[in-house]
């Protein structure tokens, strides 16, 4: 029998491209116990093998009704933002794992019910924060704004903003939004002190 060489050269190159591709998606998703200490208790749920009772999985689905389903999608998400900012070590560029971060959170957003529940501001939020990394800043506003359009006293986006405005030396804006959010949410401890700390009160 005759060996096609470039067919089967070919076809090699091709099942090693779809080996890589599998791989690195796969490495999206957390798996060891180090990966999940700084996830969500439903992300161990999802993923870990073992982990979850099935009273688990209802308490879970009444929690996050509408989304629980798809929430290994976020988990994904939360896990490549950790790679991209440097929390977790990382081999692909940093580029990679904020396109994970988006691509993730945009299957979310087109695939999981309950828009209202506040599950969607911190994610809209881990969204923005990915934009800001890829320095696509009017994105970035975009999802900071639909963050608060869903919960309005949500103080990390406010910080996150703050941040972002300080960044570039920008205190009378940073105090702007420390100004909103205190009107949202007038007893948090963290707006308090930082609109102290920038107004020199």
């Amino acid at each position: 029998m005759k060996t096609n060489i470039p067919h089967l050269a070919a076809l090699i190159v091709c099942l090693t491209f779809l080996f890589n591709v599998t791989s690195t998606v796969a490495g999206e998703y957390p798996k060891v116990e180090k990966d999940f200490r700084t996830l969500p208790k439903y992300c161990r749920a999802k993923l870990q093998d073992g982990y979850a009772t099935p009273n688990m999985h209802k308490r879970f689905g009444r929690s996050l009704r509408g989304i629980y389903g798809d929430s290994h999608h976020y988990c994904a998400a939360m896990h490549s933002f950790q790679h991209a900012d440097g929390t977790l070590p990382a081999k692909e560029p940093k580029r990679y794992w904020l396109g994970r971060v988006i691509d993730n959170i945009e299957y979310m957003e087109s695939h999981s019910g309950n828009k209202s529940h506040k599950f969607y501001a911190e994610m809209y939020l881990l969204k923005a924060r990915a934009y800001i990394m890829q320095k696509q800043i009017a994105q970035a506003f975009i999802y900071f704004e639909k963050s608060l359009a869903v919960y309005p006293k949500y103080t990390p986006t406010y910080r996150e903003q703050m941040t972002y405005y300080l960044s570039l030396n920008d205190k009378k804006s940073a105090l702007d939004v420390i100004n909103r959010g205190l009107e949202h949410n007038p007893r948090s401890k963290f707006l308090l002190r930082k609109k102290s700390e920038l107004s020199g009160h």
